[in-house]
């Protein structure tokens, strides 16, 4: 969520160096240019340097704080409304893509995104995590992500109905 958000970019400031600033410099033309991939700093000298990754991390939190104090507000993942590789403008807000999600790869993503659109068009939805994971062919750690995050709330784990839940 966002407090982790928020965690991750303050500890990326602490580890930042004078040498590359966060903040976009007022005659640089886009203000990322520091932030491209520099095949030497992948390396975990302990140096205090940021690599390659969590420099084009900070670039993307930059931006997150930059729309949040525009007033733009970020609408949570949704498996029927979610893009899987693109950030999707509604009037409330913006949704992120599942394929953000650390741990949701491009072709898992693309396949929930498919199998929702198809659903959603014919007025269905999932009817349990097991139907979702049967249908999109997400592996038990994607559906664990999507857990945690919330995705899935309101699916029973499976299909089954308990004679206990009829009364």
């Amino acid at each position: 969520g966002l407090d982790r958000l928020y965690a991750r970019m303050a500890a990326m400031n602490l580890l930042n160096t004078g040498s590359d600033s966060m903040a976009p410099d007022d005659d640089a033309s886009s203000g990322f240019d520091d932030f491209g991939d520099n095949d030497d700093s992948d390396d975990d000298s302990g140096s205090g340097d940021l690599s390659a990754k969590d420099k084009s991390q900070a670039a993307v939190y930059y931006l997150l704080v930059e729309l949040y104090s525009r007033g733009l507000k970020f609408l949570p993942i949704d498996i029927y409304e979610s893009d899987a590789k693109n950030f999707v403008p509604t009037p409330d807000g913006i949704r992120p893509p599942i394929g953000c999600l650390q741990g949701v790869g491009t072709s898992a993503a693309e396949s929930i995104v498919n199998e929702s659109r198809r659903r959603k068009a014919r007025g269905e939805k999932y009817i349990s995590i097991d139907d979702f994971q049967a249908s999109t062919g997400a592996n038990k750690a994607v559906v664990e992500v999507l857990k945690n995050e919330g995705c899935l709330d309101g699916l029973p784990e499976t299909n089954q109905v308990s004679l206990f839940d009829l009364f």
